[in-house]
């Protein structure tokens, strides 16, 4: 598709990186007369010399800070005379309402609102008094899908949402077309940067910044390259599709869709629901692994000897088959062939069911994930064996029917915290 874009004066801010220089060196390639203007000139030099080397013609550069009205009168004055503007520059700052000052909304909107607003005043005066012209603003799909913890942006996007939609109707009567853009997530330097910082963190290895995608939330299982922002613009663009005005183009894959609330707090629950699974078990198989190893030691230190799984597999045996629950001595019952076994397994799970038992309390907010509190949790613990398993089998509460009570019930105070902290530390390797 030829796009009638040759020899086109277009200006392009932000134009140094990236939906910005995408779209500086996609209209080159289609043959338009560029001016990229940014407030890096280093940034802005290396983009003008790639783009020289695609094209074997320099585009024209111009260094401004766009921040300010005066600048932006200053560019309009050098570069007056073009055909489409590509309104791209600007950031704005994340947070909640409470986390920023109102000077941070002024300076966040400085650039990417008023920015945007002024210097379609400016050209867009120009293309009315010409009778042609075209103006594309790249704002943002935060503008659409709105967010607390980016409500600055998301008010910016939907102002400048609604800002194009209503210049739209008013150019159209002297042949000028505005359009917008509304591009989600796009893989830029500064995205990559924030990807790799992450893993570098998480990973110690920035190259995996692609193991922090969530991918199955991402449509196509991937992020937007930038090229497919700039492409979108340079065929709106196009005299062929020169009907095409006073609208804005969500550029997301249908990820809104995709990501409604319903699906979005399903996804939430999903994730939340797996996280806690997981510390379920980590937590409780690292509480029993702590438990057991410390026995052993203690075993060699001591002579004390570890937990008799085996005779907690012959009581649960017992359990099922006979509904016997407390046992004169469950040293005098039958032996079951595989009682060991059993016993190591109803171990185990019983360990998961104590995690589960602390991840309710820090859900609470009783308890957190730390050592102290993991010592607290098997302190509490610890009057399940002083008042139900050994009363079960048949060594009575707080042990008094063995010959050492208060050895026994000290064993297994020291057992529990140990197993406690154990689960502690399970939770936090998973959080």
């Amino acid at each position: 598709m030829e796009l009638g874009l040759k020899n086109k004066k277009t200006l392009i801010t932000g134009a140094s990186r990236g939906i910005g220089y995408a779209c500086a060196s996609q209209f080159a390639a289609s043959g338009a007369d560029i001016i990229m203007v940014s407030q890096d000139t280093g940034r802005l030099n290396a983009a003008q010399d790639r783009i020289t080397q695609q094209t074997g013609t320099p585009p024209i550069t111009y260094c401004a800070d766009l921040t300010d009205e005066a600048a932006r009168r200053q560019l309009f004055d050098a570069h007056s005379d073009i055909d489409i503007l590509v309104n791209n520059a600007g950031a704005i700052q994340g947070g909640s309402l409470f986390d920023m000052s109102l000077d941070d909304w002024r300076a966040s909107w400085e650039l990417k609102v008023f920015g945007y607003i002024h210097l379609c005043q400016l050209y867009g005066q120009m293309m009315k008094t010409r009778k042609r012209g075209t103006i594309v603003n790249i704002i943002g799909m935060a503008g659409r899908a709105f967010r607390a913890d980016y409500i600055c942006g998301s008010t910016g996007n939907a102002a400048l949402i609604a800002f194009t939609q209503s210049l739209g109707a008013e150019l159209q009567q002297d042949q000028v077309r505005i359009f917008g853009i509304n591009p989600s997530a796009t893989e830029t330097d500064r995205v990559k940067t924030l990807y790799q910082k992450r893993a570098l963190s998480k990973y110690g290895d920035a190259e995996k910044w692609q193991d922090m995608l969530d991918t199955s939330r991402l449509p196509f299982g991937r992020l937007k390259q930038a090229d497919e922002v700039a492409k979108l613009a340079a065929m709106c663009c196009s005299e062929g599709v020169g009907y095409l005005s006073g609208t804005v183009i969500d550029m997301d894959g249908g990820g809104q869709y995709m990501l409604g609330i319903t699906a979005l707090i399903l996804g939430k629950i999903a994730k939340m629901q797996e996280t806690i699974m997981l510390q379920i078990i980590v937590g409780g198989v690292t509480g029993c692994l702590f438990m057991d190893v410390w026995q052993r030691i203690f075993y060699a230190l001591s002579g004390n000897p570890p937990s008799a799984w085996n005779m907690v597999g012959r009581w649960l045996y017992q359990l099922v088959t006979k509904a016997k629950l407390i046992h004169a001595d469950i040293d005098d019952a039958p032996a079951y062939s595989h009682e060991l076994a059993l016993g190591w397994v109803f171990h185990y799970v019983v360990g998961c069911g104590y995690a589960v038992i602390y991840l309710h309390l820090i859900q609470s907010g009783l308890l957190t994930a730390s050592i102290v509190d993991g010592f607290i949790f098997g302190v509490a613990s610890v009057v399940v064996p002083w008042f139900m398993f050994l009363p079960f089998m048949g060594k009575g509460m707080l042990a008094r029917n063995t010959p050492t009570p208060i050895k026994i019930c000290v064993l297994a105070l020291l057992t529990h915290i140990v197993f406690g902290i154990g689960i502690a530390v399970g939770i936090q390797l998973v959080s």
